[in-house]
């Protein structure tokens, strides 16, 4: 029999399916379906469209266990140690690093252009002032400085910290001055396997500075190059969560008090009387009957579900055929079962969507 790959004809079998499974009749012809779903509506999906809807469920489901982002302190040897309430399961995303001593970052500067420059555009370090490491892209047009565009804003300047560079074919008085300092930027994180460490550290691609730092997971800790304090903002994969309901039979009765015997009972001793009455049910007891009246209850089964002051009592037929006006009144339950049989508050359990599972 030849399959059918017609993506048209697969999405209206899986919304048929679906209807389905949601209680909904399944009988949908097909100008129904195009009403709601017109064809154009498909021409860009291929033949992985089933493939993808029926496992769309899963990344839903993967979606309930990924953290928020999370920003995660790197301590002086460059580690960031797992606590026991991580629950730690897949790392999603490392995308940014953020050094604690990048601070003073260059934010705003005025310009002296000075004179004497040689035209044309220069990568420059930027010298003198508070701080290192700024550089910046420097256009000199007719001997003068035009534009300073900052391609690192270092750290620890400043603000009113006067910077210049050398390196523009001679001239004079050329500098900027800086009005405001910011603080710090995230930079890009790259991820290196321990298998590949040693080789990415002495890449000229990879190799990690400020610029470009790279991190690798141990089995306890994340290390982080170059070592240096600072902070990295981090997704991740949590455990999921283990699923329970604070679920408990309730009223288990415990004593039983204010036996009233009633009278016109036949006398004996009858064993697992099914007791009436009350909230719950499945309770049993010995019932003696002496002089016509019940003179003892005694449990032989504590059932479910009742609650204190319940009123229970037995059927006649159950004790001798006769009598009327035997009732017994539950005292207390079994210590631990006074809960509801379910407490959203005491139970734990992840959002699942109805196709989760």
């Amino acid at each position: 029999m030849a399959v059918n790959n017609d993506p048209i004809d697969l999405a209206f079998s899986l919304l048929k399916r679906r209807a389905n499974q949601k209680g909904a009749t399944g009988n949908i012809s097909p100008d129904t379906f195009n009403r709601f779903f017109p064809q154009a509506e498909f021409r860009f999906f291929n033949r992985e469209f089933r493939v993808y809807a029926e496992t769309q469920i899963i990344s839903d489901s993967l979606s309930k266990w990924m953290s928020d982002p999370a920003f995660i302190s790197i301590d002086s040897t460059g580690r960031y140690n797992f606590p026991t309430t991580l629950n730690l399961m897949h790392v999603d995303s490392m995308d940014a690093f953020i050094p604690s001593t990048t601070t003073g970052q260059i934010n705003s500067f005025t310009l002296n252009g000075g004179t004497g420059y040689t035209d044309g555009t220069y990568n420059a370090n930027l010298t003198s002032g508070s701080g290192t490491n700024a550089t910046a892209t420097i256009t000199v047009l007719s001997g003068v400085v035009a534009s300073v565009v900052i391609t690192n804003p270092g750290n620890s300047y400043v603000s009113g910290d006067v910077l210049s560079a050398s390196g523009l074919g001679g001239g004079s008085n050329f500098f900027i001055t800086l009005t405001s300092v910011a603080g710090t930027t995230p930079q890009q994180v790259k991820r290196v396997e321990k298998m590949y460490l040693s080789g990415n550290l002495s890449s000229t691609y990879d190799y990690p500075n400020s610029a470009y730092p790279i991190y690798t997971q141990y089995s306890n800790w994340f290390q982080f190059y170059p070592i240096t304090t600072g902070l990295a903002k981090m997704v991740y994969l949590k455990q999921p969560t283990f699923s329970y309901w604070n679920y408990n039979l309730q009223g288990y009765i415990s004593t039983l008090t204010g036996l009233v015997g009633g009278s016109s009972y036949t006398n004996g001793t009858y064993t697992n009387v099914p007791l009436t009455g009350g909230l719950g049910s499945g309770a049993l007891a010995t019932i003696v009957v002496s002089g016509n009246t019940v003179t003892s209850v005694t449990l032989t089964n504590p059932g479910k579900l009742y609650a204190v002051n319940d009123v229970l009592s037995a059927l006649a037929a159950n004790i001798g055929g006769t009598g009327s006006g035997f009732t017994t009144t539950v005292s207390s339950l079994v210590s631990g079962t006074e809960r509801a049989v379910y407490t959203a508050i005491g139970s734990v359990q992840p959002l699942w969507s109805e196709y989760d599972l």
